[in-house]
């Protein structure tokens, strides 16, 4: 692990205000499931366009101290954080992913290259996948591994 590990501090994702009734019975089951299962336990939600599912996924991630969010483009990675309230219409694609990385957020091919090189500041206990159906690529084979 790299050594800035220790003085890591992730920016806290701030809860969805309002949440939807759906969202909220997410949150709930997630928590359940995963208090009673600590072993390799892997979930599949889904949900239609239009209901909310990025803001389910920062709020997941927001309140797991030990998890880290993957999605596949910089975009979504971009609307994610504007959803945080960070402005990011201006800032540079480094900018961008450092950002990111401030919320333990990442595209898998960042993902897999930090975990190798041992540059993540801590080692996640459970990981947070966007657009899961990429999952069976390469990369996300490699992280899994």
């Amino acid at each position: 692990m790299s050594n800035t590990s220790a003085s890591f501090t992730s920016r806290q994702i701030p809860p969805t205000a309002n949440r939807r009734f759906y969202q909220q019975a997410f949150l709930e089951h997630l928590w359940s499931i995963v208090h009673e299962d600590q072993t390799s336990l892997k979930l599949l939600y889904s949900a239609p366009t239009g209901t909310g599912k990025s803001y389910m996924f920062l709020d997941a991630l927001g309140s797991d101290p030990y998890g880290w969010g993957i999605t596949n483009r910089l975009e979504i990675i971009a609307g994610m954080l504007e959803k945080c309230g960070e402005d990011v219409k201006n800032l540079s694609t480094n900018r961008l992913v450092e950002l990111a990385f401030e919320y333990r957020i990442s595209t898998p091919v960042r993902f897999r290259n930090m975990l190798a090189k041992g540059e993540l500041p801590f080692l996640p206990w459970r990981l947070y996948i966007d657009e899961v159906h990429h999952f069976n690529a390469d990369t996300y084979q490699d992280i899994m591994a």
